[in-house]
């Protein structure tokens, strides 16, 4: 009964929506194509230079606006912003579920507005009305983190982050960009040479480029045809995007619709993040040329051989720090053998991050000289998935194995100074608790490690699985 009278519900609103839409001859039923015809909108021009877009087609239940000035915006309304007389293509697409359709018309703005022009962030990027040539910036390649790599929902390179000068000789860090205010004009010189992700090398071809390495991504020997090329500023949901236009992009092309969110913008510093082609959120850091950052002094963490453990029933001195994963104090599934604790650790690999892992971070270096060895409880249960392989960097299947190491946080890419030991865990040990030990007295005399790394399953697949930990710490 509950279940017809749901249905007769469903059925009335759609009578009653049907009834009462002032759309009703208009409308297109549910799988017709939209037409160019049913697309309209309305312009409130009372300021010229700032019009006001409103969308009054009678279907559809998306629109997204090109502005015709390198900016797009989505909703049922959209502020234009020209402070350059001229005309201008605005384009309305609407999405229905009959498909999309959009309109063109050609919007003419007959004076200039100057006063658009004085903005913090236009002064910032270009220098002003008082720059005639413009305002050029360079690579903060000396510093960390200047290029970098992470995942698309993120806001800082967490997969990959370039150290200082690593990417030298490869047609970037001579590059300098250009931006001016007259005209929203952007040039980049590129000194013969330019740096692409791989990707990219079709497109690279055909514009006539010439491959001088491709060891590291591909450097092209090409002379860049920048006639036309232009920046544009949004602002949309809080953030601020810088848009390049017509071809335009900022030296290093990782490809995507080249609209990069700005993450820092000030009168020496411009930070941005994009998703390229791949998908991925890819980071560039510039400076302004002839900027040079003042000089910090280090702060050393001091060196110290303190107790580390959790016994994940209320005594710990470790604040760990996931990435994607799931990690959460759980009721011992098998309390028997060596561990009859009745609280553990719980560790879901879901898959979405291959590189998985749970970590801490010391605010002191460890020193190794005395305290070396680390010991941990494991359960590997018997009912993971450890024969399908379902892709990823590496590929593979789950493996039955935990990984520890030690890494130096200070570095921008810490896994590159690690060093690790893998433990295996014997197929007959499958659903017991284990005891496994991690000996780095090998690296002793190492006084850099401050960051500790757990990896269940092995790393550079998209495979899942669960895991248990219990009694971490170092002896």
């Amino acid at each position: 009964m509950k279940f017809i009278n749901k249905i007769s519900l469903f059925f009335l609103c759609v009578m009653a929506w049907n009834a009462c839409s002032p759309y009703e001859e208009s409308r297109p039923s549910l799988g017709d194509q939209i037409t160019e015809d049913q697309i309209s909108f309305a312009i409130d021009d009372s300021d010229p230079n700032q019009p006001v877009f409103t969308n009054t087609s009678a279907t559809g239940f998306k629109a997204i606006w090109d502005l015709g000035n390198g900016t797009s915006a989505a909703g049922e309304t959209a502020q234009g912003m020209y402070p350059s007389k001229g005309d201008y293509d605005i384009t309305l697409k609407v999405i229905s579920a009959g498909g999309e359709a959009q309109k063109t018309i050609v919007y003419n703005v007959p004076k200039d507005d100057p006063s658009l022009l004085d903005r913090e962030d236009y002064n910032f990027l270009t220098g002003g009305g008082s720059a005639l040539n413009g305002k050029n910036w360079k690579w903060d390649h000396t510093m960390p983190a200047h290029m970098g790599i992470g995942p698309p929902d993120g806001t800082t390179p967490e997969w990959w982050a370039a150290s200082p000068d690593q990417k030298a000789g490869l047609g970037a860090y001579d590059d300098v960009l250009n931006f001016s205010i007259f005209g929203f004009a952007f040039d980049l010189e590129n000194n013969g040479d330019t740096y692409v992700k791989d990707y990219m090398k079709d497109e690279f071809l055909s514009m006539g480029g010439t491959i001088v390495q491709e060891d590291d991504d591909i450097t092209f020997d090409i002379d860049l045809n920048t006639e036309g090329w232009g920046w544009a500023i949004s602002d949309r949901d809080g953030k601020k995007f810088l848009t390049f236009t017509n071809g335009a992009f900022p030296s290093w092309h990782v490809g995507g619709n080249q609209e990069f969110e700005v993450m820092l913008l000030t009168e020496d510093e411009l930070q941005l993040r994009t998703i390229g082609q791949d998908g991925n959120a890819w980071y560039m850091n510039f400076i302004r040329e002839g900027f040079e950052h003042p000089e910090v002094p280090e702060v050393e963490k001091p060196l110290e051989a303190n107790d580390i453990f959790d016994d994940f029933d209320g005594n710990s001195n470790i604040a760990w720090i996931l990435e994607t994963e799931e990690f959460a104090t759980y009721d011992n599934p098998r309390p028997a053998g060596i561990n009859t604790s009745p609280k553990v650790a719980k560790y879901t690999r879901t898959g979405d991050n291959e590189w998985a892992n749970v970590q801490f971070e010391l605010a002191y270096r460890m020193d190794l000289s005395t305290r070396n060895t680390f010991k941990l409880k494991v359960l590997l249960p018997d009912y993971n998935d450890y024969e399908s392989e379902n892709g990823g960097t590496i590929g593979g299947k789950l493996q039955k194995v935990v990984a520890l190491k030690l890494q130096d946080s200070k570095h921008p890419s810490p896994w590159e100074t690690q060093v690790e030991i893998v433990q295996t865990v014997a197929d007959e040990d499958l659903g017991k608790w284990v005891e496994l030990t991690f000996d780095f007295s090998s690296v002793k005399e190492a006084t850099n490690f401050d960051k500790v790394v757990l990896q269940f399953g092995s790393e550079g697949h998209k495979n899942s699985g669960i895991f248990f930990l219990d009694d971490f710490k170092l002896l």
